[in-house]
């Protein structure tokens, strides 16, 4: 950080500049700054930038916002590094948004403007479907058939399948629950006495 810091801003391109804006929130994030992480990126000159730095922006943006658990902000950050990613990192990346929006609280998620069939709001609606009907399999896969055709080819299509299979587990609950207990070593006592109360 000292190094990063001693680096003067005039002698140094727009480029270098965004760069060395970069990696000093790079290092407030690893050090649980994400105040400073968000002011450091204030400036607009990374976003002048490559792919590369653009993603890097909205990434850490993301991961500070999460810090701070404002997950619906992390989430529009996210969707927006996703149109910059490079494609090894872009499922790491879906997932992390979807992840933020299960954080999200439900007002946060209601509040948001669907109306349009953008990207991010492709994420919300799917969010929505999920938190509200993932316990009818039957109106899920309706809810879901209806989300496809709203926002084909959208990025979070990955994650249906997943969805799906957690509809119909969290659907049909297990009709019998195991217990494991020690009956021989330290615990075997209490595991005798749990087995016969």
């Amino acid at each position: 950080r000292v190094l990063a810091l001693n680096v003067s801003l005039s002698g140094l391109d727009q480029q270098l500049r965004a760069r060395k804006n970069l990696i000093l929130a790079s290092i407030e994030l690893d050090e649980n700054n994400p105040a400073k992480v968000l002011e450091w990126l204030a400036a607009d000159s990374v976003l002048a930038q490559g792919n590369r730095e653009r993603a890097r922006y909205y990434e850490l943006r993301a991961s500070a916002f999460e810090q701070l658990r404002q997950y619906m902000t992390a989430a529009r950050e996210r969707a927006i590094a996703d149109n910059f990613i490079s494609v090894n990192k872009r499922e790491a990346n879906r997932t992390a948004l979807w992840l933020a929006l299960a954080r999200a609280p439900a007002t946060q998620l209601t509040s948001v403007d669907t109306s349009s069939p953008s990207s991010f709001e492709g994420w919300i609606t799917l969010a929505l479907i999920a938190r509200r009907l993932i316990t009818d399999p039957a109106v899920f896969e309706q809810a879901i058939s209806q989300w496809a055709i709203s926002f084909p080819a959208h990025p979070a299509s990955s994650i249906v399948d997943d969805l799906r299979t957690a509809s119909l587990v969290d659907a049909s609950p297990p009709k019998h629950v195991a217990l494991l207990l020690p009956i021989e070593g330290p615990f075997a006592g209490a595991a005798t006495a749990i087995r016969d109360g």
